[in-house]
């Protein structure tokens, strides 16, 4: 008899309706990706290491914002409470940056082949390191590593820059 109502409860559990809650949180993945795109990458101050220094918080910040709403999405909240998920976004900030640097050399075969190239390595990356990290399902953890390789993607600020420098 256990087992029959702990089969309805699971049925119950995942008819649910998605929340308003969960649109709210695509709709900010594109403001964030935006913001990250517009103070992050094209930031020009007097200060060379002033400028550096903000451009990595900023960019820190938005990768933050962007796993938390990922994992809240994906309701892992145990995840999100550790202090392990704070290393985790240090550590896939300094691989985005550097993955941005690998793929610096693509951007001379066009914004296309550097947007492709860094998107691949960026979801690949987020998507091993969740899964290894917090032991999550192949599924969650391709829904980090897509929404991360997505909205990280520095190729939105490279086709910005390269029509400004070409406007003037």
């Amino acid at each position: 008899m256990k087992n029959k109502s702990y089969s309805n409860e699971t049925k119950l559990i995942t008819k649910q309706k998605p929340s308003y809650s969960t649109f709210l949180a695509i709709i900010l993945f594109f403001i964030l990706s935006s913001v990250q795109t517009c103070f992050a990458n094209p930031i020009s101050i007097d200060n060379y290491v002033g400028s550096i220094f903000l451009a990595i918080g900023i960019d820190l910040a938005a990768d933050a914002a962007i796993l938390i709403i990922c994992y809240s999405i994906l309701r892992r909240f145990d995840i999100i409470s550790t202090l392990e998920f704070i290393k985790y976004i240090f550590v896939v900030m300094a691989m985005g940056l550097g993955i941005d640097l690998l793929c610096s050399p693509a951007l001379g075969s066009g914004p296309i082949v550097y947007g492709l190239a860094a998107f691949i390595l960026l979801s690949f990356f987020n998507y091993t390191f969740s899964k290894s990290s917090f032991e999550l399902t192949a599924k969650e953890a391709l829904v980090v590593g897509l929404c991360m390789g997505i909205f990280t993607n520095p190729i939105i600020s490279v086709i910005i820059f390269a029509n400004q420098t070409h406007n003037l």
